[in-house]
């Protein structure tokens, strides 16, 4: 079976379109970061005050909880405010 070759010139060609393309990705990709640059930094202030405040208002349960205070023994559903609680 002979094996089917691509001519050098179409070789070629294929080579530098893709290149072209590569290069007009790249210069827009810059232009895009420059704009979004100073927004990014902004965006990531504000999600790690975001992360560490839930981390200061759901602290990790330090220590083990005996069942009943889990609410295994005997546990009493009290609704408040649509939220169905174990108490």
């Amino acid at each position: 079976m002979t094996k089917i070759r691509r001519t050098r010139k179409n070789r070629n060609k294929a080579s530098r379109k893709t290149k072209a393309q590569k290069k007009k990705k790249i210069k827009l990709n810059n232009s895009l970061n420059k704009e979004i640059k100073g927004k990014k930094r902004k965006s990531q202030k504000k999600t790690r005050e975001r992360k560490t405040k839930n981390r200061k208002k759901w602290p990790k349960n330090k220590g083990r909880k005996n069942k009943r205070e889990k609410g295994y023994l005997n546990p009493k559903k009290v609704k408040k405010t649509g939220i169905i609680r174990i108490v």
